[in-house]
């Protein structure tokens, strides 16, 4: 007896351009959210689908708590594997936030540092699921 797949439609929102509808199914989720810290003010939450065609369906929400700053979705369709990194390189997660004013750089500095730890640890996450000769 084989298990059967079953695609479901989703609706991924995309801030600034239109939603994504697409049949696949979730095969990795991760979070950039920590208790304390940058990273529980300011967090993303990563999902990876598998679509029934054989591509992928990254989507990345941007959640902020900081006064000023805006939530964002981001939704792309990767057409393979081993484009998924290119396709995270190519999302620049340090433009979704403001952060410290000019003549605060080193604490700037720390902020990126910190919430770009977060990141790194969350994209692993995600990935971790992928065949790794894939990418």
């Amino acid at each position: 007896m084989t298990d059967k797949i079953e695609y479901t439609r989703h609706l991924l929102a995309r801030t600034g351009d239109r939603q994504l509808s697409f049949f696949g199914i979730l095969i990795s989720s991760a979070s950039t959210w920590q208790h304390g810290g940058p990273c529980e003010s300011r967090h993303w939450s990563l999902e990876l689908f598998s679509t029934q065609d054989g591509r992928y369906v990254l989507h990345i929400k941007y959640e902020t708590r900081w006064q000023g700053e805006l939530d964002n979705d981001f939704a792309v369709v990767v057409p393979s594997a081993d484009k998924l990194t290119e396709a995270l390189d190519e999302y620049d997660w340090a433009q979704k936030f403001y952060g410290f004013p000019q003549g605060h750089e080193a604490r700037q500095a720390e902020l990126v540092r910190r919430l770009g730890d977060c990141w790194d640890r969350a994209v692993s996450e995600l990935l971790a699921v992928v065949e790794p000769e894939n990418l």
